[in-house]
């Protein structure tokens, strides 16, 4: 048995010989000397010393050794105890069970009996020690995962909160856990009711629901979430406890809007041209012919000039239309938000005080850049604001609030609009035809973000009108930083290729983008194919374009053929070189893929005479696979994928390369994940 310098013995017994056997025993078994104690000097011992193993004699002391063994059971929980009893009965070893001994030896001691009891006490102790090493890592993971996880009691407070409770809200787990009904009151006003509702029939009924609610963030940001409990479970300690999740889906909600709101200006660009069109030429008839009434009828100056006044009235709606729908250049660069809306501010300083209204600006510290045109930008800001003093009457406060929320920057406009003032229909807010002549500053408001690739919302909080302008921030690089309703094309409706590098109207680089975000959140690997064909210049010069142009296309279609999944894209980046993107696919996976590629291009055996040791076309091929994080961006993953290519090539060409791979791995016909 090996030595275990770590483990401290101790042997309580009255009889010095016992205690004497027993310490030239452990000798033996390479075990350190252990502490010979009395009875009666134990208790004191316990208090200095931290044993991990005792042996005590079932009659020391006049309490009993048993009665020893509690108590150093209580004092030192981890210290496994061993009895030792001269006439060991079955009611002495169920005794011992109970007061938690680890296991019970006859006196005098014998070495094997001795060293089976020690092989047990140190398989319980490696169990042990794996007990503990999994509950660390189980206490790691949950407190490390980028979901707000929960444990709530009947009354509505919580028994366990997980770190993320800091990021998603902005409380840390303490907080949350030592205030009553902390949950409850971060319910958005408009789903409390509904929630507490759900949340108690979920207790009561102990199943598990999903449901979909705002919460409220610290900073009093509106965060949309997706609350999933599982089935309600009892312990001894709490009573029942209704556990579950809570995962932001802000970015998502955000998304579904600014889908919902770019196919809105679709129609109503459609619709609007139509009208503008079929409307423009009756009108002007009908002018005409009201002028031309009036001048041959006198006596009908009245008609004709209600017909003129309503001729005037409809030319004015087109002209409206007309403005609404011309193009608006946009020149997008890096903008600082909060100084932008300081100059907003005092621009219409003088507009502000002549309202008697308040203006509060709560800017958030380090705000990122955003991507957008800060003239129009700036021309946002204003027509919002303006928009807000119609509404307000004096002596109120207009709060404009900016913070950064996932890939967007934005900026709240809040107040308190006066009785009969407000916006009361937000599905008519942003449309052009109001003739009231106030609601066109708020439809080009709308145009305008949505161009610069944000999205403006209107809504009604706590009895307070905001409106919401989310822009999206400037990334690492100095371009927009990816936002998901660019791309309306589903990821899994079918196999995306395109003999350019592009697919639809979305450049390769724009789809990587979308996926790397997509599994960003998710958390999910996501994998990068080059392929390059091998000695193409010398095909071209031998065999000419028209040949070279139906090779690359044989090839194009055996990497079609080589994705099998729905969520898999291909294009051709240049003449020469190809990509395949695979979402939620590591570098084994990957490596598959790329190796049945090159195997397919093998097969095609296009003849090439000018490659000496293939004597056909052939690929070679660089992967890469990623787990997208906030320090990383798709640009990472193009670039491995790059440097693995190059590797490909420099160890020979028609081979595969990763950068998981051993050297003896990179041959041809060899690509595999070790």
């Amino acid at each position: 048995m090996d030595q275990q310098p770590q483990d401290r013995v101790v042997v309580i017994d009255e009889d010095n010989a016992s205690c004497s056997l027993v310490s030239r025993l452990l000798a033996t078994l390479n075990y350190a000397t252990p502490d010979c104690l009395s009875p009666d000097s134990a208790d004191e011992a316990m208090k200095r010393a931290n044993y991990d193993l005792a042996f005590i004699d079932i009659t020391a002391s006049r309490r009993g050794g048993i009665e020893l063994a509690r108590r150093l059971r209580n004092k030192l929980p981890h210290c496994v105890t061993i009895l030792m009893s001269c006439q060991a009965s079955f009611d002495d070893a169920v005794e011992a069970m109970r007061s938690g001994a680890h296991d019970i030896l006859r006196k005098p001691v014998d070495g094997h009996e001795l060293a089976l009891a020690l092989n047990r006490y140190q398989e319980q102790k490696r169990l042990r020690a794996r007990v503990l090493q999994a509950e660390k890592q189980y206490v790691r993971l949950v407190q490390n995962i980028p979901v707000l996880v929960f444990s709530l009691r009947p009354d509505m407070s919580l028994a366990f909160v997980n770190q993320a409770s800091q990021e998603l809200l902005g409380y840390q787990p303490f907080e949350a856990v030592i205030e009553p009904r902390w949950l409850p009151s971060r319910l958005h006003p408009d789903d409390s009711e509904r929630m507490l509702v759900q949340l108690a029939a979920a207790m009561d009924c102990r199943s598990p629901f999903t449901s979909q609610c705002r919460l409220i963030h610290r900073s009093g940001q509106t965060i949309h979430t997706l609350i999933k409990s599982i089935s309600c479970s009892a312990t001894e300690d709490e009573g029942p406890l209704l556990q579950g999740v809570i995962l932001d889906i802000t970015d998502r909600v955000l998304l579904e809007q600014a889908l919902i709101q770019e196919e809105k200006l679709k129609t109503l660009q459609v619709i609007s041209e139509e009208v503008a069109h079929e409307v423009r030429n009756p009108l002007t008839s009908i002018a005409g012919f009201a002028t031309r009434l009036g001048r041959k009828h006198p006596e009908s100056g009245e008609t004709t000039e209600i017909i003129l006044m309503e001729a005037r009235r409809l030319e004015k709606l087109l002209n409206r239309i007309r403005n609404y729908l011309s193009p608006v250049r946009v020149t997008q660069q890096a903008c600082a938000m909060n100084t932008l809306l300081t100059e907003c501010v005092h621009l219409l300083f003088m507009d502000l005080q002549k309202q008697g209204v308040w203006c509060v600006l709560d800017l958030a510290q380090d705000l990122p850049q955003v991507f957008a045109d800060p003239d129009l930008l700036s021309q946002v800001c204003v027509n919002l604001m303006l928009t807000s003093l119609r509404e307000m009457p004096s002596g109120q406060v207009l709060t404009i609030r900016s913070f950064s929320s996932g890939g967007a920057v934005q900026v709240q406009f809040r107040y308190q609009a006066a009785a009969g003032a407000g916006s009361q229909d937000p599905e008519k807010l942003f449309m052009p035809f109001d003739q009231g002549g106030q609601s066109l500053g708020l439809a080009l408001a709308y145009r305008l973000v949505q161009n610069m690739g944000g999205l403006l919302t209107f809504s009604m909080e706590s009895g307070q009108s905001v409106f919401t302008a989310s822009l999206p921030r400037l990334s690492r690089e100095g371009g927009m930083l990816f936002s998901e309703r660019r791309l309306a094309p589903s990821t899994t409706t079918s196999v995306r290729t395109s003999p350019r590098a592009s697919v639809g109207e979305c450049s390769f680089e724009e789809l990587l983008d979308r996926e790397w975000v997509l599994a960003l959140r998710k958390r999910d690997p996501i994998a990068l194919i080059l392929a390059d064909v091998d000695h193409f210049e010398s095909y071209i010069g031998m065999y000419g374009r028209k040949h070279a142009e139906e090779a690359l296309q044989r090839i194009f279609e055996a990497l079609k053929s080589s994705l099998r999944r729905p969520a898999d894209f291909a294009t051709r980046l240049s003449e020469q070189q190809f990509a395949a993107v695979l979402p939620d696919t590591n570098e084994f996976g990957a490596l598959i893929v790329a190796e049945t590629l090159r195997q397919g291009v093998a097969d095609q055996a296009i003849l090439h005479e000018g490659a000496r040791l293939a004597g056909k076309l052939t690929i070679s091929v660089g992967v890469a696979s990623f787990i997208p994080s906030n320090e990383t961006t798709s640009l990472d993953l193009l670039a491995e994928a790059s440097r693995s290519l190059y590797q490909a090539k420099l160890k020979g060409r028609n081979r595969v390369y990763a950068p998981g791979m051993k050297a003896e791995e990179s041959s041809t016909g060899k690509a595999k994940a070790g």
